[in-house]
């Protein structure tokens, strides 16, 4: 499936690129046109992931770990009384948002890349699923 896209994503590249050199006058202004687009495309994703590094830059995630603490105050409070394994994985979780906390903390905030910052997130995915799963587990 992936040799198919890519495929057919050369065969249109190469399309419009003929069109826009050796195509007629109408051929040649609709493939200007789909470069336009392109090019207006491409600034638009580049300030979209500009003004989030600013925004990351600028602390929007600086409450993150308190709100955290938060949900996991209320899921200590849900879970008094019960077993101790729920006791225990709630421990666990907390240990995860610790070390996740630190991990920010210790970050060079002018030079951190969207590799780290996408294992962030997913590091930050993995935890709220596996608090919801400790939820849906004390409702049971």
């Amino acid at each position: 499936m992936r040799t198919l896209i890519k495929l057919v994503l050369i065969v249109v590249v190469v399309l419009v690129g003929y069109n826009y050199f050796y195509g007629t006058s109408e051929e040649k202004s609709e493939s200007q046109e789909i470069v336009d687009k392109v090019k207006d495309l491409g600034k638009s994703i580049g300030s979209l992931l500009k003004n989030e590094k600013n925004k990351f830059d600028e602390g929007k995630f600086d409450n993150l770990f308190e709100n955290l603490g938060n949900v996991f105050k209320n899921i200590e409070d849900k879970i008094d009384g019960q077993d101790g394994k729920s006791k225990g994985v709630l421990e666990d979780l907390k240990q995860k948002k610790n070390d996740l906390e630190d991990k920010w903390n210790k970050r060079n905030r002018d030079s951190i890349s969207n590799k780290d910052a996408e294992e962030f997130e997913s590091e930050m995915k993995d935890l709220y699923q596996q608090m919801e799963d400790l939820l849906k587990d004390i409702d049971q």
